[in-house]
């Protein structure tokens, strides 16, 4: 569940992402029984959630790359993304209002935007047949896949390594974003993940 913190949230360090997955990984994909947090038993599931560890070539990748100083909060910044994308849905029924504040506030903003593309789900029912219908009881998850496929836009050169971790912030019914194919970015698109990334160094908030 999202909550308000009081100081933003930073990346974490390299070698934490690198083979500690285990301190980021979406609660929807894995939660540990109390008790079960040894060093040996954290080792066994990170092996789990990543297989084998990087190479010297994959270390060094993930090590410089862009995403790795905003790391916590791409979740956010793929719902701020989302927000502006969908706004026109958005706005119908007020289904905005089910979203947290900070995304809200953004959402308002007048940013340069332009059309969301259809949703990257497996199975198409699942968020409908086109991009314009939302859940009507919870459109944040909608939202955030709007947000992460443009986000994949502008990191369609990013290492696998970098792209297997990303998978794990994230919660399983977004896995589909993963495997969709990459577009250009547009000049608006750039621009609008730029802003959401500010914005979300200047208003945290942990998703």
């Amino acid at each position: 569940m999202a909550r308000p913190i009081e100081a933003a949230v930073h990346g974490l360090p390299p070698a934490q992402i690198l083979f500690d997955p285990l301190s980021y990984v979406h609660p929807q994909r894995l939660r540990l029984p109390r008790g079960f947090d040894t060093p040996r038993q954290r080792a066994v599931v990170n092996r789990m959630l990543l297989g084998d560890a990087p190479d010297a070539r994959q270390t060094m990748e993930v090590r410089g790359h862009r995403l790795l100083p905003h790391w916590r909060r791409l979740p956010y910044v793929c719902s701020l993304v989302g927000a502006q994308l969908l706004k026109p849905q958005l706005a119908r029924g007020g289904r905005f209002l089910c979203l947290p504040a900070p995304v809200r506030f953004f959402m308002e903003l007048p940013l340069q935007r332009t059309p969301a593309r259809a949703p990257a789900a497996a199975n198409p029912r699942q968020w409908g047949a086109h991009a314009d219908p939302l859940p009507e009881a919870e459109p944040l998850p909608m939202v955030q896949h709007v947000g992460l496929l443009r986000l994949l836009d502008w990191q369609r050169q990013a290492p696998a390594a970098v792209l297997e971790r990303l998978r794990l912030l994230f919660p399983p019914q977004l896995d589909a974003c993963f495997e969709a194919c990459r577009r250009p970015l547009q000049a608006a698109d750039l621009f609008l993940i730029l802003q959401a990334i500010q914005y979300a160094k200047n208003h945290p908030y942990h998703m």
